[in-house]
């Protein structure tokens, strides 16, 4: 055990050690690889969503100085000028996928032509980007995203000038195609993180969770707040939604305000280093048992063979020569004092009993001259008093 035990203990605090490195530097490199992505989602939102909104306002730009809308405000103005002018109107929605509808409202904010006649006569007044409109200004209006369809669709207003004043405004009604598409499989919404859009009410006009989107009774304005703070430059977000961590990047829509997030929960964004963590984990515990094994069977040779040498040389040197050692195969330094204590043992046993025979003569030789002595002796003790009388 004082053997093993370090060189086990060591081993396992190695294996934790380098699980717990490839564990960060795999979630290291899954979360850059997880933000590239989802700036690169996020920023291809935010542009989108621009590049519709400049495009829209340019041609709403183009359409405010056509003669077919000028016209209406003409004193020279007919009924048949106001037909051409709505025939001119469906015919440019027809031609583009995108409008759903042009309307041109006079001063009061009364729609008077219209591509859909079915506004025709209706007051948009209190429409805010309208009365931005009527007093000079480009504006977008009212910025949504379709339940059913889930188009983001935007409404733009312009003003037109006849004669040197404001006479009327023409408003651009846009369904832009799916910024957000969660029914693409081919798409990296199919993967862990996705786009939500989420309004300064906090609103989410889309999300990969149908419950949430467009819900007006779930709405999150503390969690808008948080994810707004990285602004227009975006920034690494983390965040909870209904007590779920979710990880990702942000940036705020700088037209509508929307705040644009790709993220997606934080277990299955990490799963990946996790398996990876969990793999290098397995594997390093399955080599250091088999290397633990190894190691034992290897010690335990070495100390059975040791521990014999050990008990051999207790047992001579109590002078126990009847305990003999087996010839061993070994030809490490094991072996070779073996076989070296082995040789000692039998040159010590040969001197012991050639100086036991020694000894045993010796004594032989001292009796057998005592003997001889004390014969005499008592033969002239004896002969002494005969010889005095």
């Amino acid at each position: 055990a004082k053997l093993i035990a370090p060189f086990i203990a060591g081993t396992l605090a190695l294996t934790l050690f380098l699980a717990w490195y490839t564990y960060t530097s795999a979630s290291k490199a899954v979360e850059d690889a997880m933000l590239l992505m989802s700036e690169a989602k996020s920023n291809h939102a935010v542009t989108s969503m621009g590049l519709l909104a400049k495009s829209s306002i340019t041609s709403l730009q183009n359409m405010v100085v056509d003669a077919h809308v000028t016209s209406l405000f003409a004193p020279e103005a007919t009924p048949r000028s106001v037909q051409r002018t709505g025939d001119w109107l469906e015919t440019i929605t027809m031609g583009n996928e995108y409008y759903r509808d042009i309307l041109v409202v006079n001063a009061e904010g009364v729609c008077v032509a219209s591509s859909n006649p079915g506004h025709i006569g209706h007051s948009y007044a209190d429409r805010p980007f309208v009365r931005d409109a009527l007093r000079g200004v480009f504006s977008s209006g009212d910025l949504s995203v379709g339940r059913v369809t889930k188009k983001f669709s935007a409404f733009f207003a312009g003003p037109i000038d006849a004669e040197g004043k404001v006479a009327g405004a023409l408003i651009l009604i846009n369904d832009f195609p799916k910024i957000v598409d969660y029914d693409d499989k081919k798409s990296f919404d199919s993967q862990p993180i996705f786009t939500a859009m989420l309004t300064p009410a906090g609103l989410f006009m889309a999300h990969r969770d149908k419950a949430l989107m467009g819900n007006d009774e779930e709405l999150f304005p503390e969690l808008y707040q948080e994810l707004a703070k990285p602004g227009e430059q975006g920034g690494y977000v983390h965040y909870y939604l209904q007590g779920i961590p979710y990880v990702g990047y942000a940036q705020v829509d700088p037209i509508s305000k929307w705040v644009v997030v790709t993220s997606g929960r934080q277990n299955e964004v990490f799963a990946s280093a996790y398996q990876i963590g969990l793999t290098v984990l397995g594997i390093s515990f399955a080599f250091l048992a088999l290397i633990s094994l190894l190691v034992i069977r290897f010690a335990n040779g070495i100390l059975s063979s040791l521990l014999s040498l050990i008990g051999y040389a207790k047992d001579v040197s109590e002078g126990d020569f009847s305990h003999r050692l087996e010839d061993t195969s070994r030809l490490d330094e094991l072996g070779v004092l073996h076989t070296s204590l082995q040789r000692l043992v039998y040159a010590l046993e040969s001197m012991l009993l050639e100086t036991q025979e020694a000894s045993r003569m010796k004594g032989q030789f001292l009796a057998n001259t005592r003997h001889q002595i004390r014969t005499l002796l008592h033969a002239t003790i004896g002969m002494a008093p005969i010889s005095l009388r």
